[in-house]
Parts: C-alpha cells; structure tokens; sequence
C-alpha cells in the first residue's frame, strides 16, 4: 500500500488531480449508449436534436424505458434543449436505476453523484453524492471508481481512508481508467 501524507507534494497533487477529474467528469460522456436502451433517444440526442429527443424521451421514459430516463436526466442536470432542472434530473435518473443495464444504472449513479455534489442542488450532499460514486464503483464503472478512490485519499463526504483509496484506484486502473494508471505509476515511483 502506498501510504501518502497530508503534508507531501503527492497528496497536494493528487489532490489538484481529483479536483480537476471532478471537474472534468461533468461532461459525462454517453457512447457507451449507443447500442444500449433508448436508441431513438440516443439517436435523436448524439445528433443534439434536442426538442426532439425530448418528444420522443418523455412517453418512452414514462413508460418505463431505464435508457430513455438516463437522457433525459442529463439534459436537465446539463440543460441540454431544456432549462437546468436538477429535480427533475432526479427523478428521470431515479428511474434509471431500474435498468437491467449495468452500464445505464451506472451512468444514472454517475450523473447522481454529480448532482449531489453541486452546491446549486437544494439537496446537495457530500455523503450521498460519495454513496452514489462507491455504488457504480461496486458495479465496475471505472471512473466511479475513480472518483471513489480520490474522495476516500483526500477526504471528500468520507473520512480519509487510502488502503481502500487505493484499492478502488487499482480497480479503476485494472478497468483500463487511464487516470488511475498514470497516478498509480506516479505514487509507486514516490
């Protein structure tokens, strides 16, 4: 195990790192969509149509479709074609929890996390936001694990933990997160 001390130039770097990567993970990307439940959402929305992913997401969404719920919660955490609503963001990605799709149940924890760590969310929660990252991270989403990995080093909504902070680093890494594997190369060369 790698041991890093507040105190270091490692820790204050991958601290900055973290905090980018937090940053950076707003735009959540959604290939991974492409073949996956919702393909007239998917289709309408890569081709950022979005009036009309938003006709053809809402009844699909109100039906049930896991897919077509996870879309339509990024457009309004995003406000993609439509106004921020992050409510409503919620509840769109609430119902895509029920997806037999690991991967569109992951995405929805993902952009929940997201959502629970924004100050504007009137629910926002450090805790449950690290709760959502640590549930897509126990389902194998690698930048969840990621994610998981860099609060539990740095102490974000979880007290600071870097053996399992380390283990969910190597998980991202072993799941080809390109991050992970840059910073574990760099904290085993300290």
């Amino acid at each position: 195990m790698v041991a890093l001390k507040k105190d270091t130039k490692m820790f204050k770097f991958i601290q900055l790192l973290f905090v980018i990567s937090a940053a950076l993970q707003f735009y959540v990307s959604y290939q991974e969509l492409q073949e996956k439940e919702g393909q007239p959402c998917y289709d309408a929305f890569n081709k950022q149509k979005y009036s009309e992913t938003i006709d053809i997401c809402i009844p699909l969404s109100n039906n049930g479709d896991a897919g077509a719920s996870l879309i339509l919660g990024k457009m309004y955490y995003e406000g993609l074609g439509v106004p921020k609503n992050f409510d409503e963001a919620r509840v769109r990605l609430l119902k895509a929890l029920s997806s037999d799709n690991r991967d569109v149940s992951n995405l929805a924890k993902f952009i929940l996390a997201l959502l629970f760590q924004n100050t504007n969310f009137t629910e926002f929660n450090l805790e449950k936001s690290f709760n959502w990252y640590k549930s897509a991270a126990d389902n194998g989403h690698a930048d969840a694990q990621f994610m998981t990995s860099g609060w539990l080093f740095i102490g974000k909504g979880v007290k600071i933990d870097n053996e399992l902070a380390e283990f969910y680093l190597r998980k991202a890494a072993g799941n080809g997160h390109k991050k992970a594997k840059e910073l574990l190369s760099l904290m085993e060369k300290q």
